[in-house]
């Protein structure tokens, strides 16, 4: 038999969020799909805070060893409520600034990872996620 868990609520209000990341500095971060934005949600519970506006539809985060958090971003799949124009991408976010680093040929990149090597791993689904062939 399991042991009763508990669900606590650390944060309400945020969107549509994913991506979950803790930051090696001791930060947790989240992604809002619906609003464009980056953020960062006290553990102990409380209103989470803007930490970055990526645009568009992010949807995964990972950092490396040098602290650049790579942002997954979707671009416009979904509708958002972020003015910022994006496009389907891998971002890097570091000193204040979110900048696109890879976008050519890129449908929607999702989930992302830091491998051993220092490479940033991420997914790149095509077509609907409700199509049974793909």
């Amino acid at each position: 038999m399991s042991a009763a868990r508990t669900v606590t609520t650390v944060a309400a209000g945020l969107g549509f969020t994913e991506g979950p990341l803790w930051t090696a500095d001791g930060r947790l971060l989240v992604v809002s799909v619906s609003r464009g934005l980056i953020y960062a949600v006290p553990p102990e519970g409380g209103e989470g805070v803007v930490a970055a506006e990526p645009g568009g539809n992010p949807t995964g985060l990972c950092e490396d060893a040098a602290g650049t958090v790579w942002i997954a971003q979707g671009g416009g799949h979904a509708p958002t409520r972020s003015l910022r124009p994006t496009v389907p991408s891998l971002q890097a976010w570091g000193d204040g600034r979110v900048d696109d680093v890879a976008v050519d040929g890129l449908h929607a990149p999702n989930d992302c990872v830091v491998g051993p090597d220092g490479r940033v791993w991420f997914t790149d689904p095509r077509g609907s996620a409700l199509d049974a062939e793909g």
